[in-house]
């Protein structure tokens, strides 16, 4: 390290290299052209994105890699690893949160399991921790009674292709 000043000890950012590989600038392109004559006569408390995310229930310290100085993405390593706990999380630009959806790896529910969850958030269980067509329908209703739409005063929520959203004949009607 002495002899490369320009190098330093970091530790790697987890991110699953599916996410890195098809976050390219040819997909947000395409993904703009198809959503921006939409989304352009919306106004930003209107538009929703939908998002969620694993948490692993047994955390691991990554190791450290020696990279150049400035980089910020040094490497990748898997982040699907141990049982999840899987959040649902939906919120606008101007920071409108609608409460989320926590997923937790169990077949039956624990009441335990609530005491420490952000207010009005909703719960599920799944036995490995995973948005289920039905826990998504449970979701989708809070976030409709939440927001509140009408015909006349519309949102938009942005999804995923995940099949629990895409083809979920319950959300769709």
């Amino acid at each position: 390290m002495c002899c490369h000043p320009r190098l330093r000890l970091r530790k790697p950012q987890v991110t699953s290299a599916a996410r890195v590989k098809g976050f390219t600038k040819i997909n947000v392109a395409k993904f703009v052209d198809i959503f921006e004559p939409v989304l352009g006569n919306f106004s930003s408390h209107h538009l929703f994105i939908y998002e969620d995310t694993g948490l692993t229930v047994v955390q691991h310290k990554a190791c450290k890699v020696i990279s150049l100085k400035g980089k910020r993405r040094i490497s990748l390593s898997s982040a699907e690893r141990d049982p999840l706990v899987t959040i649902a999380t939906c919120m606008n630009a101007t920071v409108m949160n609608v409460p989320p959806l926590l997923v937790f790896p169990r077949n039956n529910m624990n009441a335990e399991l609530l005491d420490s969850i952000p207010p009005g958030s909703i719960a599920a269980c799944h036995k490995a921790g995973w948005i289920q067509k039905d826990s998504f329908t449970q979701r989708f209703k809070y976030f409709v009674r939440f927001v509140k739409p009408f015909k006349k005063d519309p949102n938009i929520l942005i999804l995923d292709c995940h099949s629990s959203h895409s083809r979920n004949v319950e959300v769709i009607d």
